[in-house]
């Protein structure tokens, strides 16, 4: 920034295309409505949002392996529906809308402040704001992805501008969120303290701040759950089980199948982050023969994405993981546009600028064409469906939930159990807290006798045979199964 930009009234410093492009996603995005149909994963964080908002701090109600702002913020969701009546769901998924729709603003700041331009951010942010998956997610969570994006975005602002102990803050409260983000934030904190000009002190101050920052955030969080009494679930759930029963694939394992989910999420704009995550390392290359200084932050964008790809390649779920690294594809087709400009003869640089605008264009009309076909009220006939297998149980109905925590967020019912979901290690973890097993976890489950059964599509059968012979099938729900327990007393 000039001395004379320093110097100028606010409102000639303030850039209109971060407004801009906040409005457009907002609209945009919100085009698709929030009434679309809930899945499993999102499911469990609006059950995990009631727990919270019923007064149990995270982990306590349902043990969820994310941070625990996944479970704070749903709950802020879940408040928030009850406060204006529009429902749990519809509440829990406005306010993650709210937060992701701050990204591809940021991606613009992130991709303008690192390249010195104004079109290579908005090229940025028209190609996260335009990926399928993304735009569809917006109204359709809540997941821990998506507040994680956020965070991931404000912390490498705030490095690039060597904001350091900030920056410590949000990589705090994003890895409270979803815990790998901090292998990506981290790298880019050791990149940028290596590159930036200054001494070895003033570098290791830097990195000292950094740390501290993220410290603050995370005694914060000891304190919160130490206060609530609820320290010991704290670590179980956002460390142990992660660190010790995790059972997870990546995309180096399973290449096939991770290569259909990303090009089904991604959907057109596959070629186009493709080439985005290979330009950003082409770029962090071209940066590194600078040495230290102004391209530091380039080569930073691209060890985030070789952290990214890298963790990527050990532990990979679904598609949404993937928005660990969306943002750097964006930036690196920004920034291949900024670095074209920078090298084409001036003749060339007009036409360049009206392929970048038709770019923007595209990205904005395919993405309204996409959230409003796709709209699709599935919500409300999914919650009578629910409501329906309650109906017909007698008052004060228990319900056991196994791998289908849909009828409980859309009903506000509770489990009998902590645990929802078993997969990924879970079931092995469940087990290794019984003398018997699984199968002595399932025992004592039936010794609760739950009114009702809810499960996925594998019924009562496998780890749950022993509750078959009390239970009968009744009409379930989209992606789930209803059992009722026989005889008189259910």
């Amino acid at each position: 920034m000039t001395a004379e930009q320093t110097t100028a009234p606010w409102w000639r410093r303030v850039d209109p295309g971060v407004g801009l492009w906040l409005l457009a996603t907002l609209v945009v995005w919100g085009l698709h409505g929030f009434q679309d149909g809930l899945s499993r994963d999102a499911a469990l964080y609006v059950y995990a949002g009631q727990e919270v908002a019923d007064g149990e701090a995270p982990y306590v109600g349902v043990l969820n392996r994310a941070g625990p702002l996944a479970h704070l913020l749903p709950g802020l969701g879940v408040e928030l529906g009850r406060l204006v009546g529009i429902g749990d769901v519809v509440g829990a998924r406005a306010v993650f809308f709210l937060l992701v729709s701050a990204t591809p603003a940021l991606t613009y700041v992130l991709t303008r402040d690192v390249f010195d331009s104004r079109l290579a951010g908005s090229i940025a942010a028209a190609t996260l704001l335009a990926v399928p998956g993304v735009a569809l997610l917006a109204t359709d969570g809540p997941q821990s992805k998506q507040p994680m994006m956020l965070g991931l975005l404000v912390a490498l602002v705030l490095l690039t501008r060597r904001r350091w102990l900030t920056a410590g803050v949000v990589t705090g409260l994003a890895t409270l969120t979803w815990q790998p983000v901090l292998v990506v934030l981290g790298s880019v904190a050791l990149v940028v303290a290596a590159l930036t000009p200054g001494d070895r002190r003033s570098r290791l101050v830097g990195l000292a701040r950094f740390v501290a920052g993220g410290g603050l955030a995370l005694g914060v969080t000891v304190g919160y759950f130490l206060l609530a009494g609820a320290f010991d679930a704290f670590v179980e759930g956002f460390w142990a089980v992660n660190a010790g029963y995790t059972d997870q694939e990546g995309l180096a394992t399973r290449p096939a199948w991770a290569w259909d989910a990303l090009t089904m999420w991604f959907g057109w704009t596959t070629g186009v982050l493709v080439v985005g995550w290979v330009l950003s390392l082409v770029l962090a290359l071209v940066a590194l023969r600078r040495g230290r200084g102004p391209g530091a932050d380039a080569v930073a964008l691209g060890a985030a994405t070789v952290a990214g790809i890298g963790w990527s390649m050990s532990a990979f779920n679904g598609a949404p993981d993937a928005l660990l690294v969306l943002p750097l594809a964006a930036t690196g087709i920004g920034g291949g546009v900024a670095l074209a400009v920078g090298w084409l003869p001036d003749v060339w640089r007009r036409p360049l600028s009206v392929v970048a605008a038709g770019w923007v264009l595209v990205a904005l009309a395919a993405t309204v064409h996409l959230t409003w076909a796709d709209r699709a009220p599935e919500l409300a006939a999914e919650r009578a469906e629910a409501e329906a297998v309650f109906a017909t149980a007698p008052a004060g109905a228990t319900v056991f939930a196994f791998d289908a925590p849909q009828s409980l967020a859309l009903t506000g019912r509770e489990s009998l159990s902590r645990y929802v979901l078993f997969g990924e290690g879970m079931k092995q973890y469940v087990a290794s807290q019984w003398a018997t097993g699984f199968r002595g976890y399932v025992e004592r489950v039936r010794e609760m006798r739950p009114t009702v059964v809810v499960t996925s599509e594998r019924g009562l059968s496998g780890s749950l045979r022993p509750l078959a012979r009390d239970y009968v099938e009744v009409e379930g729900g989209t992606g789930w199964r209803a059992f009722v327990r026989e005889g008189p007393e259910r």
